[in-house]
């Protein structure tokens, strides 16, 4: 299982884990958006460093990793001189969900900032237990706090590194 940087020929396949996911969370009745769907957006991504792939046999899924906004860091109450990486849309696809491969991901993307020093931040709605459990009980994440997003309530979690 390992961690890559995407490249721009990774794109239809960046987009269809992306379709994929949402797919499967529209099925399952949830309102979450991924929000990553133009290609003109994942290639300033890809461009920027900011796009992995994860890959075992094929591809499992990916992530976003991008240095976290000024504007977070105030509104989400974080230590202004720290420097963050947002951990965001890490999808899996769904034939691969609840195997267990979603924590040995998160640890490689962990392992692969370890020498960075960076906390790591993600964000999950509120009300979405199930990602709460998974990023606090399997990942080892400490959530930081909740904090009003337009009309809904997200929770914040960090991880030292």
């Amino acid at each position: 299982m390992s961690v890559r940087a995407a490249k721009l020929g990774d794109i239809e396949t960046l987009l269809f884990i992306a379709h994929e996911t949402q797919k499967a969370l529209r099925a399952a009745g949830s309102l979450q958006e991924i929000g990553i769907h133009q290609q003109n957006e994942l290639e300033d991504y890809v461009s920027r460093g900011y796009m992995y792939l994860f890959e075992e046999e094929g591809v499992l899924g990916s992530v976003k990793l991008e240095p976290l906004p000024a504007d977070k860091v105030q509104q989400w109450t974080l230590q202004p001189k720290r420097k963050y990486t947002f951990l965001s849309n890490f999808m899996l696809l769904p034939k691969y969900q609840n195997s267990g491969r979603g924590v040995k991901l998160m640890e490689r993307i962990l392992l692969l900032l370890h020498d960075e020093e960076t906390t790591v931040v993600l964000d999950c709605w509120e009300g979405n237990s199930k990602l709460r459990h998974f990023y606090q009980e399997k990942c080892h994440f400490t959530l930081h706090g909740v904090f009003p997003e337009n009309d809904y309530w997200i929770a914040v979690f960090k991880k030292l590194r």
